[in-house]
């Protein structure tokens, strides 16, 4: 269904003035309620990163898991694979930008670094997971395991020593 969306503005007489300003398709948009920033300032990634999961419900169908990594403000858009997270595998890039960490490895690693750390809103619950457990409230026709995406570590209790380590 097309839509446009208008802004009404009131002249000094308090007639009403339309303007259109978007054509759009109304079932291809991302709702608010099915995106979630999960990384934050304070995280300090490089290049003003930030990582976010979307409600994947649009005309492409079911998609691989994935994240979404925004650095310098949207002007690269690279999409991550949930699946053994910490490969950081590229399956997608938008902007033309080729899937390629080249020039950006900085901020690669830095993400992986994040990944290993808690999440600082919820106790207990590392970002890799708040990843994971994102994707699937957003996409529950298409849920993933904690084993899918859990780093691969060649002991799983090496994680806290592995944090320790990216302190």
């Amino acid at each position: 269904m097309k839509k446009r969306i208008r802004i009404g503005d009131s002249d000094r007489m308090g007639h009403s003035q339309s303007k259109q300003i978007l054509a759009y398709n109304f079932n291809d948009l991302h709702r608010l309620d099915e995106m979630a920033k999960l990384s934050r300032d304070y995280d300090q990634l490089p290049k003003n990163a930030e990582i976010w999961v979307y409600g994947e419900k649009d005309l492409q169908g079911t998609k691989t898991p994935h994240f979404h990594l925004l650095i310098n403000h949207g002007e690269i858009e690279l999409e991550i694979k949930i699946e053994d997270i910490l490969k950081m595998s590229i399956w997608r890039t938008k902007n033309n930008y080729p899937k390629s960490w080249g020039g950006l490895a900085n901020v690669r690693d830095a993400v992986k670094q994040w990944l290993l750390k808690p999440y600082k809103k919820i106790p207990g619950i590392y970002n890799w997971k708040r990843v994971v457990e994102a994707w699937n409230d957003a996409n529950s026709n298409n849920e993933v395991e904690d084993d899918f995406a859990m780093p691969n570590l060649s002991v799983k209790e090496n994680i806290n020593e592995s944090i320790e380590e990216l302190d």
